[in-house]
């Protein structure tokens, strides 16, 4: 006996989910300057970025396939003088140290996908008011973590370890599977603590719905309009 119209349609609805299977999260993240922040973290000093392209593992410490070039560039570590705790995703030892110089710096992360994903980057010192300008693919932050207003410039002390914010970008295609983060000093210091890719946030949600997810609400919908439809006489 054969099954009824709806039954058949959510049975393909189920198989379709399975093959999709969920999104894989991208989450890798950066710390700079010395120190080390855990296992979840890629830990890369000065000398790393000049001698060629680093190759970065995610959060579990797999290989990402992902790479990380700062070559070509007189990078320093800067010793930091951090008393804040870390939150969120940041931990104390990333706010710590980081790398920077007195000039325009760029940092280029290849390998990825063209799809949208997120940044979230931390310029903090406690000493210094290092005033600079940060972009990536020539696009300038759309968010903070806390909320505020994003600025053309980025203090490092006012702007970031006093309310102990970071710079966020919600969602950002690479260029040919590559993000350039370009870093400005405007006057002494540019210096970035840490780096964080993640999925694409909504802009009003940090947690995107997965594509699989997508799907099963779209036959879910399917499904119920379908119920409505009056059968035939």
């Amino acid at each position: 006996m054969s099954r009824p119209p709806l039954l058949r349609f959510a049975a393909a609805l189920a198989v379709l989910v399975g093959l999709a299977g969920p999104a894989a999260a991208l989450s890798v993240q950066i710390n700079f300057g010395g120190g080390d922040a855990g296992g979840a973290w890629n830990n890369i000093v000065d000398t790393q970025l000049e001698a060629g392209a680093i190759a970065l593992t995610d959060t579990t410490g797999t290989a990402s396939g992902l790479t990380l070039d700062g070559t070509g560039q007189d990078w320093r570590n800067l010793f930091a003088d951090e008393t804040s705790a870390g939150e969120d995703w940041v931990s104390d030892i990333a706010l710590d140290m980081s790398v920077g110089q007195e000039a325009t710096m760029t940092l280029v992360v290849s390998g990825l996908e063209n799809a949208p994903l997120s940044v979230q980057l931390v310029s903090s010192r406690d000493c210094c008011e290092y005033e600079q300008s940060f972009s990536i693919n020539g696009v300038a932050a759309d968010a903070t973590y806390r909320g505020a207003t994003v600025g053309a410039t980025w203090g490092a002390k006012t702007d970031g370890t006093a309310p102990l914010d970071w710079l966020v970008w919600s969602s950002l295609t690479p260029t040919d599977g590559t993000l350039t983060l370009t870093l400005t000093s405007l006057g002494s210091f540019a210096m970035v603590n840490a780096l964080r890719l993640g999925d694409a946030m909504d802009s009003g949600a940090q947690v995107p719905v997965p594509a699989a997810g997508l799907l099963l609400l779209g036959g879910l919908g399917m499904l119920g309009a379908a119920a409505r439809r009056p059968r035939a006489a």
